[in-house]
């Protein structure tokens, strides 16, 4: 039977299914009070929780404690106002009115981990809440239920572990089951898609908070290094190659995370422009990083400019990746085809030099310059060499993979429509049929020709 609710209070938190707030129930107890825009978002949390309880070996402490589903008045639902969503701001429209029922579950003393300041986070205790929350979904999934929505503002965290305190009962809460899903209710396929989510979701947080202290680190390495103020034209200084490596180090700690947050990958491109704006004399590990962000913020010409310093300078081995980059770049740009050519060629010679003939980056830097070749119209050339990647990627000793089939289908791809352009090259041209007023205009004096173009008839 649903329980009632005397008085809904002061707003507690809001999302994009629902929206908590302080409430007092019938017996006088004083409850979080989760409204729902939707019956599809209240079902879901509901029968997670229901199917949960149920479990024996979910550890109960990582969420609220559950006191059940409320109906809601009509008196209290025509009071009750929900803030608008991004889309019904947009729209100019109004929020919907609450679902009839709502879910209660505890106050819980805690703040999101979103609003956490990182700095005061170690990477140790960063290590094992990250570990610890990892086992906490696993055991969801263990239980049957994907939360489907893991994120930082869905962790509430006791504050008082964030300052050394080891008389914290329960460190944190998962919360918002709005938009789990339970594991009977789906495919095999489909449940074990909603696991890797969550777990990647997962990742995301902590690399997240990774990148931020790593890139933040980087800013301030860039901001130490001062330019040489011998001259008034401030001349760019090389970077030292330690100073370099440290900052290729800090870029791969937060690569995973700028692919997943926009806020990231604008810290990410921040660090990247004040390392432009210091030197053009890179590394080739950090050149390679900083070209392929200028690439991806269409600054191609820039990025060219500093492949080109790099490779003018005198390398230790073979770098067959700004080679490779450099190609990549003059197939954007105006540059003559001759000289691309010559850049494709010496990228796989190195390719080919330090992976050998038959790895996949060697072969994936050949179709490259096959599809370029396919460009500028070198269709037979592009054919056999496309035709020579086909042949060894049939290799038994080439390992299956998504890349390799990927691969493969794009040779494939490559070579019908390589055909079907020298088809038409081979086709002899047609001239286009003259029309009849043509036809009447070219006849001689002697028809109907000169007549039809007489006064008399006109």
């Amino acid at each position: 039977m649903d329980k009632e609710i005397r008085t809904v209070g002061k707003l507690l938190g809001c999302g994009g299914h629902a929206q908590v707030h302080e409430a007092k129930d019938a017996d006088g107890r004083i409850l979080a009070l989760k409204l729902y825009r939707d019956k599809n978002y209240f079902t879901r949390e509901y029968d997670a929780y229901k199917h949960l309880r149920r479990s024996d070996t979910f550890p109960h402490t990582k969420l609220p404690q559950y006191f059940g589903h409320f109906e809601l008045s009509q008196s209290l639902i025509s009071t009750f106002y929900f803030y608008p969503d991004d889309y019904e701001v947009h729209k100019r429209i109004s929020p919907p009115d609450p679902y009839k029922r709502a879910l209660g579950i505890e106050i819980f003393n805690g703040v999101g981990f979103d609003t956490i300041s990182k700095d005061d986070l170690e990477d140790e205790w960063l290590a094992k809440f990250e570990s610890d929350l990892t086992q906490t979904v696993r055991a969801f999934h263990d239980a049957g239920v994907c939360h489907g929505d893991i994120k930082a503002d869905n962790i509430l965290v006791d504050p008082r572990i964030l300052k050394g305190s080891k008389q914290v009962e329960r460190e944190y809460i998962v919360i918002d089951l709005s938009a789990a899903v339970l594991k009977h209710k789906v495919s095999e396929n489909i449940w074990k898609k909603l696991q890797k989510r969550d777990l990647s979701c997962t990742r995301v947080i902590f690399e997240t908070i990774k990148a931020q202290k790593a890139l933040t680190s980087g800013l301030e390495l860039i901001s130490k290094i001062s330019l040489s103020k011998s001259n008034e034209d401030m001349t760019k200084q090389p970077i030292d190659t330690e100073t370099q490596s440290e900052l290729v180090d800090l870029f791969k700690a937060a690569n995973y995370a700028r692919k997943a947050s926009f806020f990231i990958d604008g810290m990410y491109q921040k660090l990247v422009d004040a390392i432009v704006q210091k030197t053009d004399l890179l590394t080739p590990e950090l050149c390679f990083i900083v070209v392929e962000c200028l690439v991806r913020r269409g600054r191609g010409r820039q990025a060219l400019s500093l492949v080109n310093k790099t490779l003018s300078q005198p390398l230790q081995t073979p770098c067959p990746e700004l080679n490779r980059h450099k190609a990549l770049l003059m197939t954007k740009t105006s540059v003559d085809s001759t000289i691309t050519a010559q850049a494709f060629e010496l990228a796989i010679a190195e390719y080919t030099e330090k992976y050998g003939p038959h790895r996949l980056l060697t072969l994936e830097a050949q179709m490259e310059f096959a599809n370029f070749l396919a460009k500028i119209q070198s269709h037979s050339k592009a054919k056999e060499i496309i035709e020579d990647i086909l042949l060894i990627l049939k290799s038994p000793d080439i390992q299956r993979s998504e890349r390799v089939i990927r691969l493969e289908r794009d040779c494939s791809i490559r070579i019908r429509h390589i055909d079907n352009e020298l088809a038409k090259s081979q086709q002899p041209i047609q001239q286009p049929p003259m029309n009849s007023l043509k036809r009447k205009l070219s006849t001689s004096d002697t028809d109907f020709g000169e007549a039809h173009r007489s006064p008399e008839r006109l």
